[in-house]
């Protein structure tokens, strides 16, 4: 590692953080909301969708979130703080940050979007690693926005999604999706279509009464086992390349229920919604080995005990974060018999609005 980067470990920001936080001129904060995909995940991946013909992913925004506060400084010295991992990563100036350390990710983004000047930016993801509920992606499209409002410049929605999953897939070093960044960026209940021109975004519904009613249903929770997502969903890919026809079955089925699920959600018809729901996971948990483990069996077997409709794992599976649907009067019961059952209830609801940046 050179010696004008600095890598380190810290405790967390401290009372000598507040106090040189006052004298900063200006503050940036950007909040994005994570996403619980319903259907179609895994078909945001190219070319998967272009294969595939016209698919569609359809997810809820949640009110959790990834944010990030950005403070110029008067010199050109970069510090990147990732308060949930506990990170630090410093250096000279923008070309000068670590793409391969521990904040590697970040560094990328920076590197791509370089500020004017120096700058203190702190990041943090207010869910567990390994949520699947979208983290890094949404993390990295706070960020894109927080840089954009510093440096002053005008990309458009469409072209920090697209940069963005660029940045992800080559730090991750397989096939990224872009489902996760349009619910960061948008907010609310989404279909994004993937179609040979190019992708496109429609939000299913802004209907108070209909969302109102959709988070009643809704119960997030997580199971733990956090597992690299970007190997699951690989796993996934390479399946159906290869010509397995048990895995070109299973996501074409996953590919209609999809279709099916957007015309339940533009009809506002729940109960449809739900068999949907139940119906994708029992396909996609039979995609790939690891989609499903013993441990969410024996969760979700629980809930529906309890009274609940359908659930699915969130993301590429293995592990992370369930969605759950139940009745609102068999709610309390169902979140009562996940948490007995071993996962964490999430306290988040539906989140309507997508990135938002503040300047102060």
């Amino acid at each position: 590692m050179r010696p004008d980067i600095i890598v380190r470990m810290i405790p967390g920001p401290g009372p000598g953080f507040a106090h040189f936080r006052r004298r900063l001129p200006m503050l940036i904060k950007a909040i994005a909301p994570m996403r619980a995909d319903l259907a179609g995940g895994t078909l945001d991946i190219y070319p998967l969708h272009v294969f595939m013909h016209r698919a569609v992913s359809v997810n809820v925004s949640l009110t959790l979130t990834s944010e990030v506060t950005i403070e110029p400084r008067d010199d050109s010295r970069i510090v990147i703080v990732s308060e949930d991992l506990g990170v630090e990563q410093s250096a000279p100036g923008a070309d000068a940050l670590d793409p391969n350390g521990p904040l590697g990710f970040l560094a990328r983004i920076v590197r791509f979007y370089p500020p004017k000047q120096g700058m203190v930016m702190h990041t943090k993801n207010n869910v567990p690693k390994g949520s699947g509920l979208g983290a890094s992606s949404t993390l990295l499209i706070a960020v894109s926005h927080a840089l954009q409002a510093l440096n002053g410049t005008n990309y458009s929605k469409d072209q920090l999604i697209d940069t963005g999953c660029n940045i992800e897939a080559e730090y991750i070093q397989v096939p990224a999706g872009k489902q996760d960044h349009f619910g960061a960026t948008y907010g609310g209940l989404s279909a994004i279509h993937f179609e040979h021109a190019g992708n496109r975004h429609e939000r299913i519904s802004g209907d108070e009464d209909f969302l109102r009613a959709l988070d009643e249903r809704l119960i997030i929770s997580f199971a733990g086992a956090p597992r690299f997502s970007g190997a699951s969903n690989w796993n996934m890919f390479k399946a159906y390349v290869d010509g397995d026809s048990q895995a070109r079955e299973h996501l074409n089925t996953i590919k209609r229920i999809a279709d099916d699920m957007l015309g339940a959600l533009r009809a506002r018809d729940l109960d449809a919604f739900a068999r949907l729901l139940d119906e994708e996971w029992r396909h996609r948990r039979k995609i790939a080995p690891g989609v499903s483990t013993p441990e969410i069996e024996t969760m979700m077997t629980a809930a529906q005990a309890a009274g609940a409709l359908a659930g699915k794992i969130c993301g590429a599976g293995g592990g992370g974060c369930m969605v759950t649907v139940a009745p609102p009067e068999k709610r309390d019961a169902v979140r009562s018999a996940l948490n007995a059952a071993g996962a964490r209830v999430m306290d988040c609801a539906i989140s309507r609005t997508g990135v938002s940046v503040t300047v102060d």
